[in-house]
């Protein structure tokens, strides 16, 4: 059996390659500040309204032309003390979420792909823009403080993500009255959950003529013991489930929500083998020791688990997606995947998604099992953790 031992070795900008592993990433305001030419800064002072290490939130607005995007930013999550406790770089191999809004990767000129608004080849460049970090580790969901416990040891972890998005809504509604013509409500990686399973609640306070909903990165494979932890009635995150079944509660939470709104459109972005993704269902199936050693076992998992996702999300007629064969995490956020991908680029594909040009691409790549080069996959990885700088 192969296993993919991620390499340590590398360093970027004096920082251990590995040690920078993941991700990317809203509450009460007390005074607003210009950012610069665009932008405005929201700051928020609230005991409900928290970053995981119990800072204050921060969120951002651009106020433009008659078009909304709201964008949840995405940066891994926390569920058990290990995984909450994995910011101690000194005891953890890689942390695996990011616990404060005031990061690099957290403010809204930091991305490119559809964040480039000074991209003319980007079409929605003019929109209005409702920027949301993300520092909670609970996918825009939580509601609660959780102390997690393990060998007479604790961390306690402020999951305010629902709390956090719940006001900066408020306080757009409350700010720019406009009636928005497109809406357009997306996320990427940990974001693009928060996006899929808010957008019921984003599109009652926030109306619009025409809503999108697009999640980049974001296959809903996760192991059984994380959903019994974040979608029981005990959730440690708050979270208060729909349904009593958890077995696959994500996916059958997107296909209900996606089923059920006929009039909106839902698309989506993955490729045929998301390292990323695939570390993050390894990291949810392994103690510590082992969140870095991938098996080819693993790697199938994950690509039939997202196959069957994607081909079950499939039957909506109101639902699209574009695949591409790599291993590279989110497409969304970065110019090379979103401007220069494959013969129909995404950017192009994107542009044909919000004007009602529907088809779906890639879907070949279902089911069948690519196998990259370790090489190829920590490429993969440096990609997505070269552009997570914490300073």
């Amino acid at each position: 059996m192969e296993i993919l031992k991620i390499k340590k070795s590398w360093k970027f900008y004096g920082v251990t390659m590995i040690n920078k592993i993941l991700l990317i990433s809203l509450s009460l305001f007390v005074n607003v500040c210009v950012a610069n030419e665009y932008w405005t800064t929201i700051n928020t002072d609230s005991n409900k309204l928290r970053c995981a290490d119990g800072t204050s939130y921060n969120f951002h607005y651009k106020k433009g032309n008659e078009n909304l995007l709201i964008f949840f930013n995405g940066g891994g999550a926390c569920w058990d003390f290990d995984s909450c406790n994995s910011i101690d770089k000194d005891k953890y191999q890689l942390n695996t979420y990011e616990e404060n809004s005031n990061l690099p990767y957290n403010q809204p000129n930091y991305w490119g792909g559809l964040l480039d608004f000074k991209n003319n080849n980007n079409n929605i460049k003019d929109w209005s823009v409702l920027n949301l970090p993300y520092c909670t580790g609970d996918l825009f969901l939580g509601n609660k403080n959780t102390i997690y416990k393990k060998n007479n040891k604790e961390i306690q972890i402020f999951h305010h993500g629902k709390n956090n998005l719940n006001y900066a809504l408020e306080w757009l509604k409350s700010n720019d009255s406009r009636h928005f013509q497109k809406k357009l409500i997306v996320g990427s990686s940990a974001g693009g959950y928060g996006a899929i399973l808010n957008s019921n609640y984003v599109n009652k306070v926030i109306p619009s003529n025409q809503t999108y909903v697009f999640f980049d990165a974001s296959d809903g494979v996760v192991s059984k013991t994380f959903e019994d932890k974040v979608f029981s009635r005990n959730s440690v995150w708050g979270y208060k489930p729909t349904s009593t079944k958890r077995n696959d509660y994500i996916i059958n939470r997107y296909n209900q929500i996606i089923s059920s709104n006929p009039h909106i459109k839902y698309g989506s972005f993955t490729t045929s083998s998301d390292i990323m993704q695939i570390l993050f269902f390894n990291i949810m199936n392994n103690s510590p020791n082992n969140w870095l050693n991938i098996s080819n076992e693993s790697i199938k998992d994950w690509q039939y688990k997202s196959s069957e996702n994607q081909k079950f999300l499939l039957n909506n007629r109101n639902y699209f997606t574009y695949i591409q064969d790599d291993c590279i995490h989110s497409g969304l956020r970065y110019n090379d995947s979103f401007y220069n991908s494959d013969k129909i680029s995404f950017n192009i594909w994107f542009q044909d998604f919000l004007n009602d040009n529907n088809y779906s691409k890639g879907s070949e790549y279902l089911f069948r099992k690519t196998f990259f080069t370790e090489e190829e996959r920590n490429k993969c990885i440096f990609r997505a953790v070269n552009s997570v700088k914490r300073g």
